[in-house]
C-alpha cells in the first residue's frame, strides 16, 4: 500500500493544543464567575454604594416588621432560645441578645444586610428595565397593528369599493367582537367558493384589529354598540339593524350592486350567476316561507303564493332601490321600537302590484316603483328549511346559502347547527380536549318512533304524548351519558336526536303551518336541550358539580378531527352480571382487542376502576346508555348532578293554551322535585307551564 501524503494543517498536536487552550479559557471563565460575584458585592457595598446606617440593625427592624414582635436589645430581659445560634435567632425572628454577638458575627450580618440591599436595588432596576422593554415591545406591536389596520381598514370611497367589487357586485356583512368567529367562518366560506369581492364591517375596534391582522378587507363602522352578544330582539339588536340599513344606502351611493347577508349566513355557492339571470330586479330578498312554490327549481318563488314574511338576512339591492332604502332608514330612525325587518315588509308591500303572468315571478313593490322578487327558499335556505326540513337532501340540490334562523338556543345553538352540518370553522383546540371524548348512539325502540307523531291532530296536550315518550327515552340515555362523562372527566359527544313534533313560538298540531316534511324527524339539539343557558353556561362547581364540555352529534365524522384521535377508540360494552363474560367491578377491566366490558348499574368509583385501563384512549364509544350508570358513590356528588340536570332541558312549544309550552325534565322516570318545586311521586306527564 502507498503511504498517504502528509497534509499540511492537520497535525494531531495542533488539534491537541487548540483543545487545551479552549479548556483553559473555560476554566478561567468559571473561576471568574465563582470568585467575582462575592468580590463584586463587597466592592459595590463598601466603595460604590457604601451603606451608612448599621445594616445589622436595619435587618433587625425588617425582621421585627415581618414577625410582628420586637427583638430583644442588648441588656434586655427577654428570654433567648439557648438552642439557637445568634444568626439563627436573628434570621428566624426570635429574640436576640445583641450583647452576645461577636464582632465577627456582627460583621457577617452587616455583609448579609448589604448583599440584601444590593439585591433589592438590582431587582428594582431589573423591573424598571423589564417594564421599559415590555412597553417598547407593546408600542412596536401597536404601531405595526396600526399600520396593518390602516392597510385593510378601508375608507369607503367609490374607488376603494370598486377595487374590491367584481362585475359590479359586492358582498357585505358586519359583526362585533362577540361574533368574530362567525365573521371568520363567513369569510372562510367566501374563500371556499372563490368569492373575493367581499368586505366585513367592523362594529368595534377589537374585531377591526382581528380582521386586519388576517388581511381581510374591512371598514370601521364606529357603531358605539356592545362588544358582546346583541341578543335577538333586544334594543341593541334593533340598533344593530339600523346600522345595517344605513350601510346598504351607503354602498348604493357608491354605485355597486350590494349583496347583504347577516354574519350567521354561510355561502355554499357563488350566487352572482343566479342574480345575473334577473337583471331587471331592483331588490331580491330571502323569505321565511316554508314550502317551495317552484317545486325546488332554481327560479324565483311565485308571489304572492310565497307570501310569508320577507327575511332581510339575505338581500340583493341595485341602484334604483336607493330611494326605497333611504325611506327605510328614515322610518326606523324615527321610532326605535320599529323592527327593521317589519319596516322592510311594510314598505315593500305598500301599494304592491302582482304580476301573475311574469315569467320571472317578479312583483312590483313600494307603490309600484320597484321590481322585486323572492329568492328560492330551497337555495337561499332558512334555518327551518335547511336544518329541520332538510329540503336540500330531499330534493338532492346544493343551496347557495343557509341562514341560521328558526333556532332556540341563541349563539351556542347557531354554532351547534353549523357544526352538525360541517359548516363551521373550528380552532385547533376544539379537537383536543384534555381527557378525550365519550360517545354513544341512541338505541331507540321502533315502537317509540312509530308512535311519536301527533296523537289527536289537535293543538292539545294529548297530541304531545307520543313525542314526549320518544324524547324522554333519549333524555334518560343522555342523563346517564352526562353522568359518565362527569365521572370520567371526558367531553361528551351529543347523540343525534329524534322528535315526534316540530317546535315553534306559537301553537301548532305537529308541524309548522306551511311546512312539508315527515314526522318523526331528526331534530336539531336546540329543539330539546338548552344549549345557551344550560350546556354552555359556566356553573358554580361547589353547587352544581364539575363543568362538562360537549360536542355536536357529527363531531367524530368531522373532516377536521385528526386521524390519531379517530384511531384511538375503544368500544365499551355494557353487560349484565351473570350473562356471558361480564367482569366483576373489583378490579380494572381487561381490554379485548378494541373492546372493554363494563357491568351495568355500577357506582361511579367502580366505573372509574373498571375503565382505568383505557383512560389514555381518546374516544370511548358506549354500546348503549341503558343501565350504563348506576349512581354516584358519594351522595353529595349525586345532589350536585341532580341540580345541574334541572337546567339542561329546554321546552317544547306549544299547545293552544296559556301557558302553552311544556318543559322537558331529565328526571322524568324517578320520583323527584323539579326546578319549579313541583313534586313528581307518580309517573311524569306532559304539563304546560309554568
Amino acid at each position: 500500500m502507498k503511504q498517504p501524503k502528509h497534509q499540511p494543517g492537520r497535525s494531531p498536536l495542533r488539534g491537541l493544543a487548540v483543545g487545551i487552550v479552549a479548556a483553559t479559557g473555560l476554566l478561567l471563565l468559571f473561576l471568574l464567575y465563582v470568585l467575582g460575584r462575592p468580590l463584586y458585592w463587597k466592592f459595590y457595598a463598601e466603595v460604590i454604594h457604601r451603606y451608612e446606617p448599621d445594616p445589622a440593625l436595619a435587618l433587625i427592624r425588617e425582621i421585627e416588621q415581618e414577625s410582628g414582635q420586637p427583638l430583644a436589645a442588648a441588656g434586655g430581659n427577654r428570654k433567648v432560645d439557648p438552642g439557637a445560634s445568634p444568626q439563627q435567632q436573628l434570621i428566624t425572628g426570635k429574640h436576640v441578645d445583641l450583647s452576645k454577638l461577636t464582632l465577627e458575627q456582627l460583621e457577617r450580618l452587616k455583609e448579609k444586610a448589604r448583599e440584601k440591599q444590593w439585591e433589592d436595588e438590582w431587582w428594582k432596576l431589573y423591573q424598571k428595565k423589564e417594564n421599559e422593554r415590555r412597553e417598547k415591545v407593546a408600542a412596536s406591536y401597536r404601531s405595526k397593528e396600526k399600520t396593518t389596520i390602516s392597510m385593510y381598514n378601508m375608507t369607503l370611497t367609490r374607488e376603494s369599493v370598486h377595487r374590491v367589487a367584481k362585475d359590479g357586485y359586492l358582498f357585505v356583512t358586519w359583526a362585533n367582537h362577540h361574533y368574530t368567529d362567525f365573521a371568520l367562518t363567513w369569510v372562510q366560506h367566501m374563500k371556499l367558493q372563490n368569492i373575493t369581492n367581499f368586505m366585513v364591517g367592523a362594529m368595534d375596534d377589537k374585531i377591526l384589529a382581528s380582521l386586519a391582522r388576517r388581511s381581510i378587507p374591512t371598514f370601521s363602522m364606529q357603531s358605539g354598540l356592545t362588544t358582546g352578544d346583541f341578543g335577538w330582539g333586544s334594543p341593541t339588536f334593533a340598533k344593530m339593524g339600523r346600522k345595517k340599513i344605513s350601510l346598504i344606502a351607503m354602498f348604493l351611493k357608491l354605485d355597486v350592486q350590494v349583496v347583504i347577508s347577516d354574519v350567521d349566513v354561510m355561502w355554499l355557492r357563488d350566487p352572482v350567476p343566479f342574480f345575473k339571470r334577473f337583471p331587471d330586479a331592483d331588490v331580491l330578498t330571502s323569505t321565511d316561507h316554508l314550502a317551495s312554490t317552484v317545486e325546488g327549481r332554481e327560479e324565483l318563488e311565485r308571489y304572492p303564493e310565497a307570501g310569508s314574511a320577507f327575511n332581510i338576512g339575505i338581500m340583493l339591492f341595485r341602484k334604483k332601490a336607493l330611494p326605497f332604502v333611504e325611506e327605510w332608514v328614515r322610518v326606523i330612525e324615527s321610532d326605535d321600537k320599529i323592527w327593521d325587518q317589519n319596516a322592510f315588509n311594510d314598505l315593500a308591500r305598500k301599494g304592491q302590484q302582482i304580476l301573475p303572468d311574469d315569467p320571472n315571478h317578479y312583483f312590483k313593490g313600494d307603490d309600484g316603483k320597484l321590481v322585486m322578487g323572492v329568492l328560492p327558499l330551497a337555495y337561499f335556505a332558512s334555518g327551518h328549511v335547511y336544518f329541520t326540513q332538510r329540503m336540500h337532501e330531499t330534493l338532492g340540490i346544493q343551496p347557495y346559502a343557509v341562514h341560521a334562523t328558526f333556532q332556540f338556543s341563541g349563539t351556542p345553538g347557531k354554532k351547534n347547527r353549523f357544526r352538525e352540518a360541517g359548516l363551521w370553522l373550528e380552532q385547533y383546540e376544539y379537537y383536543r380536549p384534555k381527557n378525550g371524548f365519550l360517545a354513544y348512539e341512541s338505541s331507540i325502540p321502533r315502537a317509540l318512533l312509530d308512535g311519536a307523531g301527533p296523537r289527536t291532530g289537535k293543538m292539545d296536550i294529548n297530541n304531545t304524548i307520543g313525542h314526549f315518550e320518544l324524547v324522554n327515552y333519549q333524555l334518560k340515555e343522555l342523563r346517564n351519558a352526562m353522568a359518565l362523562a362527569t365521572v370520567l372527566n371526558r367531553t361528551l359527544v351529543l347523540p343525534a336526536f329524534w322528535c315526534g313534533l316540530d317546535r315553534y313560538w306559537a301553537p301548532h298540531a305537529g308541524t309548522l303551518p306551511g311546512s312539508e316534511f315527515k314526522l318523526p324527524f331528526p331534530c336539531p339539539a336546540d329543539h330539546v336541550l338548552d344549549l345557551e343557558n344550560g350546556f354552555s353556561r359556566h356553573w358554580d362547581e361547589n353547587e352544581f358539580g364539575p363543568n362538562l364540555d360537549y360536542r355536536e352529534a357529527s363531531f367524530l365524522n368531522s373532516t377536521g378531527l385528526p386521524h390519531v384521535i379517530k384511531e384511538s377508540a375503544v368500544n365499551v360494552v355494557v353487560c349484565t352480571k351473570g350473562k356471558g363474560y361480564c367482569p366483576e367491578p373489583d378490579a380494572p377491566g381487561t381490554v379485548d382487542g378494541n373492546k372493554i366490558f363494563l357491568q351495568e348499574n355500577l357506582l361511579s368509583e367502580q366505573i372509574k376502576l373498571t375503565l382505568s385501563p383505557v383512560s389514555h384512549v381518546q374516544v370511548l364509544k358506549f354500546s348503549t346508555m341503558q343501565n350504563a350508570f348506576g349512581n354516584f358513590t358519594q351522595e353529595q356528588d349525586y345532589t350536585k348532578f341532580l341540580k345541574r340536570m334541572h337546567h339542561m332541558g329546554s321546552v317544547w312549544c306549544c299547545i293552544d293554551a296559556h301557558p302553552g309550552h311544556i318543559h322537558y325534565d331529565l328526571w322524568w322516570d324517578i320520583p323527584h322535585t323539579d326546578k319549579f318545586g313541583r313534586k313528581w311521586d307518580t309517573q311524569w306527564q306532559p304539563t304546560a307551564g309554568p
